[in-house]
């Protein structure tokens, strides 16, 4: 429903854009009116495509547990939604606001999506919580194997020699102009 909406918005925004003048030029021409609805393409694309993976992971397993998913993607599809009718308004100023207006009508209809079935406060509270017990159960592993330096020996050692490569590399980063997000980017 919210990609649907999304691409309303989208239409409407660039109807006005293409429509209306101000400073004796189109809004269309205007770089931040252009920047705008770019950002409301892109919003609109990926709550479509978060939609769909989500839907794709329903569909190939037979007992799927997409809570996780589904989450993610309410939380992301409303709020996102909600700024897209934002960022609609802007475009249409003062007359988006008069009673009556589609964008009036969105504005109000769209807010309480973030509310229904599951507040997206909690929702943020429950990926949270999955994600640290999904990583508590190796952290505690790890843990474990670092206090029992006896029956672990290959575990503190790789232990140490990592503390000490990045405080080597701590030590040599100011004099180098090497940034580690080269290292993460693959050409």
């Amino acid at each position: 429903m919210c990609v649907g909406v999304g691409k309303r918005l989208i239409q409407l925004a660039s109807e006005r854009a293409i429509q209306r003048e101000s400073f004796s030029r189109k809004l269309m021409d205007q770089g931040l009116i252009q920047k705008r609805l770019f950002h409301m393409e892109i919003d609109t694309y990926t709550m479509e495509s978060m939609t769909y993976l989500t839907s794709g992971i329903l569909d190939s397993f037979s007992m799927p547990v997409i809570s996780i998913e589904s989450a993610l993607t309410k939380i992301f599809a409303t709020d996102r939604l909600y700024r897209l009718a934002n960022d609609c308004l802007e475009i249409f100023g003062v007359e988006g606001i008069e009673i009556g207006h589609p964008i009036e009508q969105y504005l109000r209809d769209i807010r309480p999506w973030s509310m229904f079935d599951v507040p997206n406060d909690v929702l943020r509270l429950l990926t949270a919580w999955e994600g640290v017990m999904s990583v508590s159960s190796v952290i505690h592993d790890f843990v474990r194997k670092i206090r029992n330096p006896i029956h672990f020996p290959g575990t503190k050692l790789q232990h140490l020699l990592t503390g000490w490569t990045a405080k080597a590399q701590a030590l040599r980063a100011p004099f180098t102009f090497k940034h580690d997000l080269w290292e993460k980017v693959n050409i």
